[in-house]
């Protein structure tokens, strides 16, 4: 559930960075305020440039595509969820003690 809920914020990432290019491509096609809060259907000119404002804080965040990601940070996580798992259902079937570090 946690990998799922990382995939979400990066897609939501990812979608506000083209946002912002494409406000800044109609900004430099000539397209005013007015129009592209037309046509969000913002209720003014004031909306849009907000909204353009907070997608440009949004695009400095750091991001990294899904593609970039290690295969074996989500194998080392899935590991941890299901030893966690195993605690708080009060076994350990792998008998190895999860309240000591294996090597």
């Amino acid at each position: 559930m946690g990998a799922a809920l990382v995939l979400v914020r990066a897609a939501r990432l990812g979608l506000d960075r083209m946002e912002c290019e494409l406000f800044e491509a109609a900004g430099a096609m000539g397209m005013r305020p007015e129009a592209i809060a037309a046509v969000l259907e913002l209720p003014d000119a004031a909306a849009a440039e907000k909204r353009q404002r907070w997608l440009e804080g949004r695009r400095a965040l750091p991001y990294t595509t899904a593609a970039s990601q290690r295969p074996e940070a989500g194998k080392a996580a899935r590991r941890a969820e299901a030893a966690h798992r195993a605690k708080a259902a009060g076994d350990d079937p792998a008998g190895n003690g999860l309240d000591t570090p294996s090597a």
